[in-house]
């Protein structure tokens, strides 16, 4: 438990590092698979776009990546902040909730 806790710390400290070996790797398939491209006759261009597209689009990749590495309590920190911003754009909402959130588990002294 321990060991995992600490190479899940270990780990959200070197997200971005992870974040860009991760996207050096992709480069580097784009590339390779461009080359094989340029060797079977096609243009440069045509060759990049034919990877792109073999290697499954570019932003869909990323994603995929960032999706296998992404744990519980990114999705926490993700709602979190997505929660904020949007309280933050709706002042008047974000009042009306809080006022009108129901207290009943607060219990009050009677004098």
């Amino acid at each position: 438990m321990l060991a995992r806790l600490t190479a899940y710390l270990r780990g959200l400290a070197r997200r971005r590092k992870v974040d860009a070996e991760a996207e050096d790797e992709l480069q580097f398939h784009l590339e390779q698979q461009a080359e094989t491209n340029i060797g079977h006759g096609m243009s440069s261009a045509e060759a990049r776009r034919v990877a792109v597209r073999d290697l499954g689009g570019l932003t869909q990749t990323r994603q995929a990546v960032r999706e296998v590495r992404t744990t519980w309590l990114d999705s926490v920190w993700f709602d979190t902040r997505h929660a904020v911003r949007s309280l933050r754009h709706s002042p008047v909402f974000t009042a009306v909730a809080l006022l009108t959130t129901d207290n009943r588990h607060v219990r009050f002294r009677r004098r």
